[in-house]
């Protein structure tokens, strides 16, 4: 019987991808803690005294705290592997954290808020990952274009019946028909680093019918619509996703050219 070389390789592939998986994870736990840790006069939030405040994470796996002081988490990491939890306590964080009493004759900085470091977490967790697959340590950016064709292939695919007039292109001959339209606000990158662009936008979706007929074929189809993006909906694109940040907004109609338009506005971030 021939050696089953196939299965070997497809063993050693599942090896190599757990691995690297572990690589990224730790190296993500890295970037957060290291973030946490920097002192303010470098550009942090850490305020730095005696190092009493640095020296008190305790970090473990599944529940334990079995290292304590400031690098106890490479420790912890060394030993880690995917599907475990890894915890991190800092014992002297709650006072800076919340702004509450000082530290000597220094005032309280401003409060750390746990939501937004768990938000650069899930942000800079993906990081690695890019860095390798770019070969280096490029920027992690969403293509504008890539933004645009997933918001496309929803109103194309929702099943709405009515012609779209896309970007760029003639509107349809007949009405009534709808208006695809993105307004891009801004683009930022939170970890100032130069490794994760985030594209905030508007999807602008403009339902257009003849004048004299009745606004309720209009509303009900801007509801279709509205209906189609709710809260927190997330869209896969490359490089990461859009997420919904609120529900859609059915505009005032109004008459314009013969016409009677009533817009739906999508916010949306990519990232």
């Amino acid at each position: 019987m021939a050696p089953k070389s196939f299965s070997l390789s497809v063993r050693q592939f599942a090896d190599r991808t757990t691995a690297q998986m572990r690589d990224v994870f730790a190296e993500s736990v890295q970037d957060v803690v290291e973030m946490a840790q920097l002192p303010k006069a470098r550009g942090g939030r850490m305020p730095v005294d005696t190092g009493a405040l640095r020296n008190s994470l305790a970090s473990g796996l599944n529940g334990s705290f079995a290292n304590e002081g400031a690098d106890s988490y490479v420790v912890t990491l060394s030993g880690v592997q995917i599907g475990e939890c890894r915890a991190v306590r800092v014992d002297n964080a709650l006072r800076p954290q919340i702004g509450a009493g000082l530290l000597r004759n220094r005032q309280p900085g401003p409060p750390i808020r746990a939501a937004r470091q768990l938000l650069r977490w899930r942000r800079r967790r993906a990081v690695p990952a890019a860095r390798r697959i770019l070969g280096g340590k490029g920027e992690d950016m969403i293509l504008e274009t890539d933004i645009e064709n997933a918001l496309k292939a929803i109103i194309g695919g929702a099943g709405l019946s009515w012609p779209v007039a896309w970007p760029n292109q003639n509107a349809p001959g007949a009405k009534p028909y709808i208006v695809f339209g993105i307004v891009r606000v801004n683009r930022r990158d939170d970890t100032h680093e130069g490794v994760m662009t985030i594209s905030r936008g508007q999807l602008l979706l403009t339902v257009v019918m003849g004048e004299g007929i009745s606004t309720k074929t209009a509303n009900e189809k801007a509801d279709q619509i509205a209906a189609l993006f709710p809260t927190g909906r997330r869209l896969p694109v490359m490089g990461g996703q859009i997420v919904i940040l609120k529900p859609a907004d059915i505009l005032e109609g109004f008459p314009q050219d013969g016409d009677w338009r009533v817009p739906v506005r999508v916010d949306y971030e990519a990232s």
